[in-house]
């Protein structure tokens, strides 16, 4: 088992919200995540987990050990990483600790799915190298030597691959980190996850397309994509960007400006004059369904199944749309953007914000649209 030279890659600003927290639950992570890799197969040696601090705040692990090693040699070696994480990057915000035979990973960005680490793929088949000795030669070697010779030349590129495998995987979650890093350091200087410095942070970061509950509070949820979903139709009917919608005098952002057309009954001015195909009902229902799609309470958007069957059948009647969320400036609260149901609706002359069913004739189609 190889122990040097290790390779160090870390985040240079310190942890300091929490320390003692921090410390318990990195330890805690750092035990099951050494026992896990240790006790995997003789190709697989492979363990991921995370651990939460400060209340609302998770790290996030990963171990690995090359294959063909012994789980002693393993759990040693990974104990080693932990031990010169201690004395290069005591309490970093992230770091990674690269040794020939084992790799320790840690961060406060989730850099692999839930999944990861219950079996990752198994490794690409060795290169394989069949030396064939030349004319000249005086081939006189016995069996045994030329077997020690063709395992120890395996052996070789097996360790030079692991090695580059190694390499690539810390070079590619330093870069990953470095773009993210930011916008956990506001978070954690102010102690407080949801104050106005990270919703402008956050608010730079995703460029409108992230939803506000996440933005601002960092939920996530199956309809996270839905809210970027309605974002980009949206832009495709209008042939506008998120933002720069309306005059020079006023400019505001594209959900916003839709979103008043709407409410207006002047939806149809929001299509782009150059969509040339398609009736003019098409686009109305791709812009509805953009709206359906963007609003502010979580609940009342609809799942992408729905919405592939609202774009798909047009004999489908559509809920009126709520409020959107802004993003930034909205009003929206933690209760109101996880409510929980559509409110029902008995009678035509409740307000636009919430759905209608609307009847479907056999021999025509009724699209529903603010007057």
């Amino acid at each position: 088992m190889e122990t040097q030279p290790p390779r160090y890659i870390y985040i240079t600003s310190d942890i300091t919200y929490s320390v003692d927290e921090f410390d318990q639950a990195l330890n805690s992570l750092v035990e099951s995540l050494i026992t896990r890799t240790a006790m995997g197969s003789s190709t697989i040696k492979f363990a991921t987990g995370e651990g939460k601090f400060g209340g609302y705040l998770k790290i996030y692990g990963l171990m690995q050990c090359i294959p063909g090693i012994a789980s002693v040699d393993c759990s040693r070696c990974l104990r080693g990483a932990v031990d010169e994480y201690r004395s290069c990057c005591f309490r970093k915000r992230g770091a990674n600790v690269l040794r020939p035979s084992c790799m320790f990973l840690y961060d406060l960005i989730p850099f692999f799915e839930s999944s990861a680490g219950a079996a990752p793929p198994p490794p690409p088949p060795s290169l394989l190298l069949t030396f064939a000795p030349s004319p000249s030669t005086n081939v006189t070697t016995k069996e045994g030597t030329g077997s020690k010779s063709s395992k120890f030349q395996t052996a070789i590129i097996i360790v030079v691959l692991v090695s580059i495998l190694l390499v690539f995987v810390g070079l590619a979650c330093a870069c990953f980190l470095s773009r993210k890093r930011e916008v956990v350091q506001e978070r954690l200087d102010s102690g407080r996850p949801f104050n106005s410095a990270w919703r402008r942070a956050a608010g730079k970061l995703f460029s409108g397309y992230m939803p506000p509950e996440y933005a601002k509070f960092g939920r996530f949820s199956v309809k996270t994509d839905v809210f970027s979903f309605g974002v980009l139709i949206l832009e495709i009917v209008s042939g506008k960007k998120y933002s720069g919608c309306g005059g020079p005098e006023h400019v505001e952002h594209l959900i916003s400006y839709a979103w008043k057309k709407w409410r207006q009954g002047k939806a149809s001015r929001l299509i782009d004059e150059t969509l040339v195909d398609g009736s003019k009902s098409e686009k109305m229902r791709c812009i509805h369904i953009g709206l359906l799609c963007v609003q502010e309470n979580v609940a009342k958007r609809p799942r992408m199944a729905a919405v592939v069957l609202m774009l798909n059948d047009f004999s489908m009647s559509l809920p009126l749309p709520s409020k959107p969320g802004f993003f930034v400036g909205s009003s929206m609260e933690p209760d109101t953007a996880l409510g929980n149901r559509f409110p029902p609706v008995t009678s035509s002359h409740h307000s636009q914000d919430q759905p209608v069913n609307v009847s479907v004739n056999e021999a025509s189609i009724t699209h529903p649209y603010p007057r």
